[in-house]
């Protein structure tokens, strides 16, 4: 009989990478413990979820800036999740709650007020980049919750020797969408570009655009999709036209399956200016698509590509460095496809057994720490 009970929470299980890791590990935990996946928009599920998992669908989670022009709406709209956690925390009296998100990760605290250590909480987004009020706030966070799982070495170091004792490093499986561990690579190429995710700042799709425009002459035949939704769009678009290249970029809406949909594109590029660990980046080096991504901060692209030798990396946040790869890339096609083989052998040291082990050696000793007290 499973006793022991694990509530993972998250927003939703969409098509973003962090709610792909969220479905493996919940059927990974799903062996071995009763597991609650408690989802906060009730939105379609695209991924599979085993069926030992009871999944449990809510309608209070809040995109609004945490601190912004509406800080009492946003506060009393943090307060409603935490309730929202709180009562779910009663229903199912879990020894261990996992989030993967920073919203999720202040009101779960607020709701277990007293009992933060009983929070894991895996750190997806890069650091470096936040605010300096959001830095202080997270490191006094941290030091209260139970385990801070990092993708990265260089995201576990920003946070100094205060929270050494209770993290660890746990990078992202080698999975595909449909989580599985292979998927085929392509022999006959189509001559386009493509790149994917949150259309927002920091994910560098106004660089991949000025990229692609330097590239676009000595390529005149290439085109390039980029698929994606956010906040970012309507200015990515207007980049597009000032840029005359609407014949050239095509827009899309986000897909579950946008790297089997691409198996035949000749690059796929990854230009961010931050990331955690890139799923999308891993399922491109399993389907043996070539790679050239930015060299973004914490070091996860950098990880993955082996510091560059199965994958271009360009200097992070620069646009002729970005263009220059692409250009390469585009002129020397059987040395990118040599690469892309070279790739997709190097990613098996991801192997999803083994980042599963990992997962349950941590959650394993947090829950035994918990009922030793």
């Amino acid at each position: 009989m499973k006793q022991n009970r694990i509530l993972v929470i998250h927003p939703s299980l969409n098509t973003g990478g962090a709610e792909k890791i969220i479905a493996y590990l919940v059927n990974t935990l799903a062996k071995d413990y009763s597991v609650q996946l408690m989802l906060l928009k009730d939105i379609e599920v695209t991924l599979p979820i085993d069926r030992e998992v009871k999944v449990v669908i809510k309608e209070c989670y809040s995109d609004l800036p945490i601190l912004g022009k509406q800080l009492i709406v946003s506060l009393k709209a943090l307060a409603d999740m935490a309730t929202c956690i709180e009562n779910q925390v009663k229903l199912f009296e879990p020894v261990l709650v996992i989030c993967f998100d920073l919203r999720v990760l202040l009101a779960t605290c607020k709701a277990l007020k007293g009992k933060e250590n009983m929070i894991m909480f895996s750190e997806r987004a890069d650091p470096y980049e936040n605010r300096k009020y959001w830095q202080y706030i997270l490191k006094s966070i941290y030091k209260k919750v139970g385990m801070i799982v990092f993708q990265t070495e260089g995201a576990q170091k920003f946070y100094g020797n205060g929270i050494k004792n209770r993290s660890c490093i746990i990078p992202n499986p080698a999975l595909t969408r449909g989580l599985g561990s292979k998927q085929e690579g392509c022999i006959h190429r189509e001559n386009y570009i493509f790149a994917a995710g949150r259309m927002q700042y920091r994910k560098g799709f106004d660089l991949l655009i000025s990229a692609f425009s330097e590239v676009s002459s000595s390529n005149p035949d290439t085109k390039m999709i980029i698929y994606g939704s956010g906040e970012e769009k309507e200015k990515l678009k207007r980049k597009i036209s000032e840029l005359s290249l609407d014949d050239k970029i095509t827009l899309l809406p986000p897909i579950p399956n946008v790297i089997e949909k691409n198996r035949a594109a000749r690059l796929f590029v990854l230009p961010s200016r931050s990331e955690g660990i890139p799923n999308i980046l891993i399922e491109a080096m399993m389907a043996r698509i070539p790679t050239v991504s930015s060299d973004c901060s914490p070091g996860g692209a950098r990880l993955l590509t082996s510091n560059g030798e199965v994958g271009l990396l360009a200097e992070n946040n620069n646009i002729m460095s970005l263009a220059e790869k692409m250009e390469y890339a585009l002129s020397n096609s059987p040395q990118m496809e040599e690469m892309a083989v070279k790739a997709a052998e190097s990613i098996k040291r991801f192997d999803p057994a083994i980042i599963a082990e990992e997962w349950r050696n941590v959650i394993e000793k947090q829950i035994n720490k918990e009922q030793k007290k």
